[in-house]
């Protein structure tokens, strides 16, 4: 089955980063004096999830863009329909490795909020979902919007033009109309839990202040818009396959 086969196709891979994630965090737990094992945990963090990042969009994009897999391509099921069960495969992953680092980082947490602590665990679930979705799409939609090339390296930095942009426009919506006011934003997470991240497709952003909450209302914000842009993005890949014709010729 095809599903099957996209499992054990990244299984490695992932079980590499979610044991990274967990053993780092397994360590800073039962060794909470030493402050190297936590700067350890959070840098390994953020690797892993660049990485896994990284690792799905090639994926999709070398199936859809650069014609690889040829074997998927003769299947029954069609590229789209192939495209959509990696990027489900790979999005359970993701939801895993985020439930790994969450995990770690879950008593930290909850000792900081106290009282807020359901709803600050289930909005990071929500968020994170969401955001993995988003980012999936975007990188479909960016990589048939590449396909129109016929050489590799247009491809490939038609590609990563569209999705840095669509990231990157997000973001700078999120920004001018959840906080006007405020003149920068920072990417990543902060070392003290003051508030969420906020997600613009997949990139965790800080953009606001302490005084506003654990969750404040752009957080709200921040998932309506990744709602907006999944499904805009999901209709702009079923127009595209609907209205375009793709050889699947490997580049």
């Amino acid at each position: 089955m095809l599903w099957l086969i996209e499992l054990r196709k990244h299984a490695g891979f992932f079980a590499v980063t979610i044991g990274l994630a967990v053993t780092t965090s397994v360590a800073a737990a039962l060794f909470p004096q030493q402050q190297v094992l936590e700067v350890i945990q959070t840098l390994t963090g953020m690797l892993v999830w660049c990485a896994s990042a990284i690792y799905a969009a090639a994926d999709l994009v070398r199936f859809l863009a650069l014609g690889h897999d040829v074997l998927l391509h003769c299947s029954a099921f069609g590229p789209l329909r192939s495209a959509c069960t990696k990027a489900t495969i790979l999005g359970a992953f993701l939801v895993a490795l985020h439930a790994a680092t969450l995990g770690g980082g879950a008593g930290a947490i909850a000792e900081a909020v106290g009282a807020e602590a359901p709803t600050v665990f289930t909005y990071y679930v929500v968020a994170k979902a969401l955001s993995i979705v988003t980012y999936l799409a975007t990188v479909v939609l960016s990589a048939l919007v590449s396909k129109v090339f016929r050489t590799r390296n247009l491809v490939v930095t038609t590609f990563t033009v569209v999705l840095v942009a669509m990231v990157i426009g997000q973001t700078i919506a999120l920004w001018r109309l959840g906080a006007p006011g405020t003149d920068f934003f920072f990417i990543g997470v902060g070392g003290d839990f003051l508030s969420v991240n906020l997600y613009a497709n997949i990139l965790p952003i800080i953009l606001t202040a302490p005084s506003e909450g654990f969750v404040p209302p752009i957080a709200g914000l921040s998932i309506v818009l990744n709602m907006a842009v999944a499904v805009a993005t999901v209709l702009g890949v079923l127009l595209l396959s609907r209205f375009r014709r793709f050889d699947f010729v490997a580049l």
